[in-house]
This record gives structure tokens, C-alpha cells and sequence, in this order.
């Protein structure tokens, strides 16, 4: 309940009041009769300038009529007495965010003392549902009305390292609360939300009340992690890291890099208030393995003080390129790249290709690891994982045929995919590109205006594992790719290491909470229930994808995880970390205020003041009737 709008509804009055002062344009006319002379004397006053207002009865009715629509869209509430019968469904943050640390326990236990002091209030015939959520929405305990289970539900609720995903806690609550008569949705958290402009208006129109047991703290985190190689002749790899000051006054920090227990290098950074600042540290000589960045000093919110990372020594990796030999462009970009090794032959062998018909054939006959044709393809479906320049196969049957348009403008791009890292694709030009519909199977790497000129899809592969393939949709040479635009070797390092199962395809340098984790057996591996195993020692089964690879969904804990391998995963994720809670829940076309406690039940009016509206409408158009036909 915010005053804006009441505001701005409240501008109608004056309107409304001046319609009864216009003027009109009469026609004189003669007449034989002066019957109608009081009523064109009555109208003459009431539309006369500066003329006091007579007592209109239709005035009033229309502006209590206005009142009635303004109160409603104002959504006021009230305080009063808890009725009995009522239906909670309790929303509880345990996001990663309620880790920090507040006077008077962490987030979390002020959130729990909260809801346990709203399950003491329940009186007879209430009944309560409790859900925890952060990145996914969890049910605690069914509907109920015993408050000891409550108690006890709640008392278990732990705080996670996940990032807040309010929006799907709603939808799964509001889904539950449809289902009860007079039901209500209570959402207890540190009041650190985002945007929830999006919601479906099903979701919006729940009676909804929101707790914030945080408050403003000053936080500096590291935000963005990761490892990356440059295409100098010269070979480096750096460690890139952001940190940020999420709080309200300038900070001296110390950023620094370890190997194990030893210190590797450490910068001295000072970060206005809402700033940032960039580090790079060199790793040329970090050995293969785990380290980790860290930034000193104590905060709230000791989460997002440290990233773990790995060094991985990136598998040779061995390129047929089919295609003619004028594009020089091609040749430069594989031969910068370290672990790539690439042989490259003319069309002809086109049809050679065409003859194998397994990818064991294929190896064996070119000892080669991933495809890419330049400008010139068999029509078949790839037995290798597979790189497309300016041509495409036959689709897989659901995806429909690119079509062709010139100079497409960029419009976005995926930066959540492997393929993508280290990439902007701002400033790039494309002559003309054949454009690929979105839609399932295809996934959109490089977005114009009317689709995709960049796209990732698998082929599917009779008794075996899909086989992945990236599409460029236009000729390189038609474009300012490799000649202005600094992506260009990047871009084939991080799509050939992906297809070939490199780096990209399982082997991050690091993960944030929330990611999957993938594992990607080797030649020889026993593949017998496998688990990982987290930083805490908790195992989680891992689950066997169709390519072959063994997965956890989503990884939920901050620190070293284990299977066959290690694999870091960091919170990295600036609006967790900003522990600067909100005033208002802004749901775009109206705002609900966050309180500091639920303390006694709020009741919605808005309702009793729509329908007093609409009685007022009835009378004013009985009483204007009555007028017209008298």
C-alpha cells in the first residue's frame, strides 16, 4: 500500500468537479411556451463561470463513486482481531542471503523466531502450510492445524547457499492457496526480492503480506570468477575477478590468490560506495588443480569472501576442417588456439565422408576428434561433434529450415552457455545469414531480430548418445568477424573445445550454487552409482544423461565438490549479496509494503470499497433515469 497512486487517482476530483462548470454553446430560438424556462435557468447556473457549486445530487454519487475506485486501487489494509478459520500458506527464505548475520542471530533464526511467533497465534480452525525457498521451493509441512508439527517444521528449516528465486515460491504457493477458501500467503525473509513484475495477475491477486527481518548491511563480495587464455603468441592464463562494494561508504579490501596454503599474489583495492573493480591475476605458473581468491576483512556475510577455481591443462584436441583454402582467416584462429590441432582438406572429400557410416569409422579414417565445414557440408546428419560455417545439414525433424535475411542486427546473446564465455557480441556485422526459428531443440547462441544466426542443437543417433553441433548461419567472410571483432578466437576455442568434451563440456574452472554439475566419464571408467560428494560430506546420486555425462542437478553448497574429480562451486551472484533489504514489493501495476512484523492480522478493504462503488453506480444511474423521465 504506497501513496503514488493515490495520488495520482485523487487528480480525477478536479476534473470531475470542472465538467459541471463548461460552458455550453446554446442556439436562441423562439418559442411558444415557457414551460421550459426553470429548467434552462437551473442549467444556465450550474454551467455559469465561477458559479458556487448548488447542491447536485448526481455530483455527489459520481464523486463518491470516483472515491470508491481510488480506495480500491489503493489496496488500503487494516489492523484488527484474527478470525478464526483462517488458511496460511507460509513462505520461508532460507536463501543464502539469510546466512548474514544480524544483531540477534543470522537472517534465518529472526525469520524462524517470526514464524513461530505466527504459529502461536493460530487460533481454533486455523490451518497452515510451511515452504522453505531459494533457488527451488520445498514443502516443510503439509496443511495442518497441529501447531507442534509446525513448530517442529519449522525449527528444521536450514539455510542453504542458494540464490533467492522468489517468483517460482509464489506460483508454487499461490497454486496451493487457490485450492483454500479465504486463504492467505505470508513470505518471511530479509526482504531482498527483485523484480516481480513478471507474475501472472493469478499469482498478483493473492492476499499476500511480506516480512523483512533484515537490515541494511554493508557487504563487499566477490561477484564474477574465472579463468581464461589468451591467443597471444606468447600462451597466459589469467584469473579474472570482480569485486564489488555493495554497501554505502568507500572500502579498503585485500584481494589475493592462493595455492593451497600458500599466498600466490595479493592487490591492495579501494571500492567507492556501489562500485566495482576488476583483478587479474597472472596463473601462467599456477600448477594444474585447485586454488582459490579471496578478498580480507569481516563482514555479515562471509559467503561471497572466497571463490574457489581449478586449472585444468586442456586436452589436445584434433580438427578435420573441410573446405576451400581461401579462407586464411580460419587457419590463423586454429593455430592460436594451444590445444587445438586441425588438418584441413578440400570439398571433394565430401563424399568419402558420406560413405562412413559410424564415428568410429570417421576417427579411424582422419584420427580426429570434432568436424567443421566451411561453407560446405553433406547433407547427412554429423557422427562427430560438428562445427557448421555458412552451411547446414539436414535438420533433425521438428526444427524448421533457416530462412535468409540481410544485414541482421544483433539484439542479444546467450552468456549463460560455455560456448559464449569472455564474449560481447556488440559491434558485430553480418552481410547476410541464413536465421534459424527458436524453438525446442534449438538453442539460440547469438539472437537478431528475427531468430538465430548461432545455434547449438544435437543430432539424434539411432541406439547411442545424441551428437552436439553448433551452426554459424552465415559465411564469416560476410562479416566483420574475424577481421574487427575481438570474439572471433575465442569464440572457436571455447564451441570446438565444448564439442570435443574439452574445457567447456564439464571441465569449468568453476560453478555457482544453483549450476549443474557435470561429470564426463573417461575411456575405461566404471560407471556404477556414482555420487558426488559435497564440501560437507554429504553424497548425492548423480544421475546418467543421454550424452553420456553423470549429473547433479543443481549444486547447493559453497566450496570443493567430488566425483573423480573436483569440481568448485562459488555463490557468485551480486543480488544475493547485496543485503540492502526493500521497502516496498514492486509487482508493476501496484506495490505491497514490507513490514517489520506481521504483528496483528491485516485485513484487505479494497474489496468492501469496489463494491461500494458499485452500489453508488446503481443509485446514481437510478436517480439520472428518474431525472430523464421526469
Amino acid at each position: 500500500m504506497t501513496w503514488t497512486p493515490l495520488l495520482w487517482l485523487l487528480a480525477f476530483f478536479p476534473a470531475l468537479v470542472a465538467l459541471y462548470f463548461l460552458k455550453l454553446r446554446r442556439q436562441s430560438l423562439v418559442v411558444s411556451s415557457t414551460l421550459l424556462w426553470r429548467r434552462s435557468i437551473e442549467d444556465l447556473h450550474v454551467n455559469a463561470p465561477f458559479q458556487r457549486l448548488r447542491r447536485n445530487l448526481l455530483l455527489l454519487l459520481q464523486l463518491l463513486i470516483l472515491l470508491g475506485v481510488v480506495l480500491a486501487a489503493w489496496r488500503p489494509r487494516i489492523s484488527g482481531v484474527v478470525a478464526h478459520g483462517r488458511q496460511i500458506v507460509l513462505l520461508i527464505d532460507n536463501s543464502a542471503s539469510m546466512r548474514a548475520e544480524e544483531d540477534g542471530g543470522t537472517r534465518l533464526e529472526l525469520a524462524k523466531k517470526e514464524a513461530l511467533a505466527v504459529t502461536d497465534g493460530m487460533s481454533e480452525g486455523d490451518r497452515m502450510v510451511v515452504l522453505s525457498f531459494s533457488a527451488k521451493t520445498t514443502t516443510v509441512e503439509a496443511l495442518t492445524s497441529d501447531p507442534h508439527r509446525l513448530r517442529r517444521a519449522i525449527s528444521r528449516i536450514r539455510a542453504t547457499d542458494l540464490p533467492t528465486d522468489l517468483a517460482q515460491a509464489l506460483q508454487v504457493a499461490a497454486s496451493i492457496a487457490e485450492t483454500l477458501p479465504s486463504s492467505e500467503i505470508y513470505v518471511i525473509g530479509d526482504g531482498c526480492y527483485g523484480d516481480l513484475t513478471e507474475l501472472p495477475d493469478e499469482v498478483k491477486g493473492q492476499n499476500l503480506r511480506f516480512v523483512a527481518t533484515g537490515t541494511p548491511l554493508a557487504n563487499v563480495a566477490i561477484t564474477e570468477l574465472d579463468v581464461r587464455r589468451s591467443f597471444e603468441k606468447k600462451k597466459r592464463t589469467e584469473v579474472f575477478t570482480l569485486v564489488e562494494n555493495l554497501g554505502a561508504e568507500a572500502v579498503r579490501v585485500t584481494c589475493s590468490l592462493h595455492v593451497g596454503d600458500q599466498l600466490s599474489d595479493a592487490r591492495e583495492l579501494e571500492i567507492g560506495p556501489g562500485q566495482s573493480q576488476a583483478v587479474v591475476f597472472e596463473g601462467t605458473s599456477l600448477p594444474p588443480g585447485l586454488s582459490r581468491v579471496e578478498i580480507g576483512g569481516e563482514d555479515a556475510f562471509p559467503l561471497d569472501d572466497e571463490g574457489w577455481f581449478r586449472i585444468v591443462s586442456p586436452p589436445i584436441q584434433r580438427i578435420l576442417v573441410v573446405g576451400e583454402s581461401d579462407n586464411g582467416w580460419l587457419d590463423l584462429v586454429l593455430q592460436a588456439a594451444p590445444q587445438l590441432r586441425h588438418v584441413r582438406v578440400s570439398p571433394s572429400h565430401l563424399a568419402r565422408l558420406e560413405a562412413l557410416e559410424t564415428a568410429e569409422a570417421v576417427r579411424e579414417q582422419y584420427d580426429v576428434d570434432a568436424l567443421l565445414f566451411d561453407r560446405h557440408c553433406p547433407k547427412t546428419a554429423p557422427l562427430l561433434p560438428t562445427l557448421y560455417l555458412g552451411c547446414y545439414p539436414d535438420l533433425p525433424v521438428g526444427i524448421a529450415p533457416p530462412r535468409e535475411f540481410e544485414y541482421p542486427a544483433i539484439v542479444d546473446w546467450d552468456r549463460t552457455h560455455p560456448i559464449n564465455r569472455f564474449i560481447v557480441f556488440t559491434d558485430l556485422w553480418i552481410e547476410k545469414a541464413r536465421v534459424f526459428s527458436s524453438g525446442e531443440g534449438i538453442r539460440s547462441l547469438l539472437d537478431v531480430e528475427d531468430g538465430s544466426v548461432i545455434a547449438a542443437l544435437e543430432f539424434p543417433t539411432p541406439g547411442g548418445r545424441p551428437t552436439p553441433a553448433v551452426i554459424v548461419g552465415f559465411d564469416i567472410l560476410d562479416s566483420n568477424w574475424p577481421v574487427g571483432h575481438y570474439s572471433f578466437p575465442i569464440f572457436f576455442s571455447n564451441a570446438l573445445g565444448w564439442l570435443s568434451g574439452g574445457l567447456g563440456r564439464g571441465e569449468q574452472a568453476r560453478s555457482r550454487t544453483g549450476e549443474s554439475l557435470v561429470y564426463t566419464p573417461q575411456a575405461g571408467d566404471e560407471l556404477e552409482d556414482l555420487v558426488f560428494v559435497s564440501p560437507s560430506g554429504v553424497e548425492y546420486p548423480a544421475t546418467r544423461e543421454t550424452t553420456g555425462a553423470w549429473t547433479y542437478s543443481a549444486a547447493d553448497e559453497v566450496g570443493v565438490h567430488h566425483l573423480r574429480s573436483t569440481f568448485p562451486v562459488a555463490l557468485l551472484n551480486r543480488r544475493e549479496s547485496n543485503l540492502v533489504p526493500d521497502r516496498v514489493v514492486d509487482f508493476g501495476d501496484f506495490e505491497i509494503a514490507v513490514e517489520a512484523s506481521l504483528g496483528d492480522e491485516a485485513f484487505d478493504t479494497w474489496k468492501w470499497f469496489a463494491l461500494a462503488a458499485l452500489l453508488f453506480l446503481l443509485v446514481e444511474w437510478h436517480v439520472y433515469n428518474r431525472r430523464l423521465l421526469g
